[in-house]
């Protein structure tokens, strides 16, 4: 009887292990790479996969995004519209979206790509503004089929068109193969391994082309820019972010950098919230913001305390946001003005500080949700402004953030893992990626175990095993891009006059040669009297007569 009832433990264990290994889900496999996802992934099953997401495209040129039927889109084809719409070769060339004009002729001069972190689509009923620009313009639910997601590994997947399997770039942070732990976009080895937007418009265009991206978080903006490997031989590619105690930062060193203390002194005079109902007033001696702002038709004031990194981040960001097209039009007036197409990025992490520090139904929280509202509007205005009637804008939710869609106790799964894994270290400092030292014959052992034991709490365990052979190198990678966007239209207004020049003269002088044909095989044969008279050697003779 014990016999029988161990071999029923261990056939249960098999089938477990079995069905959970040979059936991973698509979205683990999309959020998996070899080398920085671990081995063993954690998955509450009650987890629905991807972030609640949303875009609103605007067309300010009226030519290039049409009104569509479509009510979603993959994360990997907001990189494709982007493309599309200023001309260069998409990283899906296979997704053609009726939405999105194909004609040479009708392209963007400027793509303007606004993101918002820890705002998802569960909070559109609180976005007044936002929610008005939804009406009037195409928007579509964001489908991010990758697990584990994070803000970073959503934004580098929006800018490359490729999901964390391919880019690589799983999260804010990982653990190495020899152990130590890596951050995103540290250094060659940690940067996105696929191209992005800024890569692919850069070298198309010969480092014409204007790029920019800024953000409150260093690595939202990487997400964005230029591979650092392209940026010294093409020098119109800026990445700017908030740097502690100094302000904005730009790489390389331009205009574009401001200052904390030049920031702040355009709160008192800034119009990003005068058209709103809430009173905004900034107090430079008690370095506060006091904010008043209707809710259900009752007013509720706020004060944000500007000595807190948190608030002065949030704050100062608004405000560069609300500075850029100044900052663009003052300093790169010709790079704006050319025939080549730019890119512009600007993604609004400052909210998940707030969010984190006061947690997401605080009253600071919904007050920066509702400022946010307020200042989204006039700041894609500003920027579109420098691209009048030229420029297509996405406005990007990158979805809730984690915390409010975390479904099992943490706290217990951690004490567990601790209790069934006691030799490892760090074993949830990268939740839900775990890190087990140990070779594949105990990886195997262990993952069945945490099959059966991670069960009643409602975890399903995952052990991917691929192979990195394939994997490129990022350089090797932006050549292989290279040669792929080498036929891409690298289209000018110059370029366009000369192809017509030509086409039209070449056209003219078809018809002119079939003219000239036709007239030779379709004359009429008749005597010339002046030829007849030359050439008759009797015509002489019965002249005389």
């Amino acid at each position: 009887m014990k016999a029988a009832t161990i071999l029923s433990f261990f056939i249960t264990l098999y089938v477990a292990t079995a069905v959970n290994s040979g059936s991973i889900p698509e979205s683990v496999k999309n959020g998996y790479f070899d080398g920085r996802s671990g081995n063993v992934i954690l998955k509450p099953n009650s987890l629905q996969s991807g972030a609640d997401a949303f875009a609103i495209l605007i067309d300010e040129g009226q030519s290039t995004i049409s009104k569509t039927s479509t009510s979603s889109i993959e994360s990997t084809h907001i990189a494709d519209i982007i493309s599309r719409s200023i001309g260069i070769l998409p990283p899906n060339p296979s997704y053609t979206p009726d939405f999105v004009t194909n004609d040479l002729f009708k392209r963007s001069r400027a793509n303007i790509l606004f993101n918002i972190d820890s705002i998802g689509q569960d909070m559109l009923p609180q976005l007044t503004n936002i929610n008005k620009l939804r009406k009037s313009n195409v928007n579509l639910k964001v489908n991010d089929n990758s697990y584990p997601s994070s803000p970073i590994s959503l934004s580098t997947t929006i800018a490359t068109g490729k999901y964390p399997s391919q880019h690589g770039v799983i999260n804010t942070n990982w653990k190495s193969k020899s152990g130590e732990k890596v951050s995103a976009f540290s250094d060659s080895k940690s940067n996105s391994k696929r191209s992005n937007i800024a890569d692919i418009l850069i070298q198309t265009f010969d480092g014409h082309s204007f790029t920019l991206s800024a953000s409150d978080n260093i690595l939202h903006s990487n997400a964005h820019c230029a591979n650092p490997s392209l940026k010294s031989s093409h020098p119109n590619s800026y990445c700017v972010y908030y740097k502690e105690g100094t302000g904005y930062v730009s790489t390389p060193d331009s205009a574009l950098s401001l200052s904390t203390s030049s920031l702040l002194s355009l709160l008192s005079k800034t119009r990003l919230f005068s058209s709103s109902p809430a009173d905004v007033s900034y107090s430079s001696q008690d370095n506060t913001v006091t904010v008043t702002y209707p809710i259900d038709h009752k007013d509720h004031t706020v004060v944000f305390h500007l000595n807190n990194q948190e608030d002065l981040s949030f704050f100062i960001e608004l405000m560069y946001a609300e500075r850029m097209s100044n900052l663009m039009s003052n300093s790169f007036s010709s790079l704006i003005n050319d025939d080549y197409p730019d890119s512009f990025t600007f993604t609004l992490a400052s909210p998940t500080k707030i969010l984190e520090k006061y947690g997401r139904s605080s009253p600071q929280f919904l007050c920066s949700v509702f400022l946010v509202d307020v200042a989204v509007g006039k700041i894609v205005s500003s920027l579109s402004s420098l691209y009048p009637s030229r420029s297509v804008v996405e406005i990007i939710l990158l979805g809730s953030h984690s915390s409010s869609r975390v479904t099992i106790d943490t706290r217990a799964l951690s004490d567990q893992l601790n209790r069934l894994l006691p030799k490892q270290t760090d074993i949830t400092s990268y939740y839900p990626n775990l890190y087990i030292d140990s070779d594949n014959n105990d990886l195997n052992n262990i993952c069945r175990v945490l099959s059966i034991e991670l069960e009643q709490s409602a975890v399903d365990v995952y052990c991917p095993s691929y192979s990195d052979s394939s994997l490129l190198s990022t350089n090797e990678l932006l050549t292989v891009h290279t040669q792929a966007t080498a036929s891409a239209s690298n289209t000018t207004t110059v370029r366009i006059a000369n192809y017509q020049i030509t086409l039209w003269t070449s056209v003219g002088l078809v018809l002119t040669t079939l003219a000239i044909i036709y007239s030779l095989a379709f004359m009429s044969f008749k005597k010339d009297t002046l030829l007849y008279s030359t050439f008759n050697p009797n015509w002489e003779e019965r002249k005389r007569k």
